[in-house]
């Protein structure tokens, strides 16, 4: 099978989770924030935009979905979601 070539694109950093997928994972997991979005795609009530930067507001005590942008801050990201108190391995 062929890795289709439209994901080794730059032209967007962004790439919303599907509805599906979201879904389920917030069955069991109940989030709360979500700092990686846009009006159009944001999964929860409370989220961030670009514009805001979520990578450097405080997520607070919220439970975090956090679909990174694809891109060179993605380590931070990720490191953000590491050192942040009571987090669960997924």
């Amino acid at each position: 099978m062929a890795i289709h070539k439209s994901l080794y694109s730059s032209r967007s950093e962004e790439w919303p989770t599907p509805q599906l997928l979201f879904d389920t994972l917030n069955t069991e997991f109940g989030f709360t924030l979500d700092p990686c979005a846009t009006a159009a795609n944001a999964k929860c009530k409370t989220y961030f935009t670009k514009r805001q930067d979520g990578l450097h507001q405080d997520w607070g005590r919220n439970i975090v979905f956090c679909n990174p942008p694809y891109g060179r801050a993605m380590r931070d990201w990720a490191r953000k979601c590491d050192v942040l108190p009571g987090n669960a391995p997924v």
